[in-house]
């Protein structure tokens, strides 16, 4: 599900709650597709959009965590130069369309668009 309007990452991530879900988690390239596909498919093929992940460096930067499990990342996607953590302080993860749905890390309080995932074992559906 996607939320409409442009929010922090806080904000974003406290809405998919609310819902049941978190932001989305990317374990595969398969995954990572998906979600590049949905994303265009919603934009009308807008190839400038970033969505929030659920990843993040905070605790530890250049170690890639998501945040609704606390697992480190098995599969990362970031395009060429990324992570960059510019000014010291991009420690949440976007993905792009802009970059055909590679990843960024990006500073938290950007507002930028998310989708949620809820675990389809509780009947939920990603999208």
């Amino acid at each position: 599900m996607s939320i409409p309007g442009t929010f922090d990452k806080r904000v974003q991530t406290n809405v998919c709650r609310i819902y049941g879900g978190t932001l989305a988690v990317v374990n595969s390239a398969e995954e990572n597709k998906f979600l590049n596909q949905t994303i265009l498919q919603k934009t009308g093929g807008s190839t400038n959009e970033s969505y929030w992940l659920d990843g993040t460096d905070f605790e530890t930067e250049g170690t890639w965590k998501w945040s609704s499990t606390k697992q480190e990342m098995a599969y990362k996607n970031f395009y060429p130069g990324q992570p960059d953590d510019q000014s010291g302080n991009e420690d949440c993860l976007a993905i792009s369309t802009a970059h055909k749905g590679q990843w960024a890390d990006m500073h938290c309080y950007e507002k930028l668009f998310s989708i949620c995932e809820k675990d389809s074992s509780a009947g939920g559906t990603v999208g």
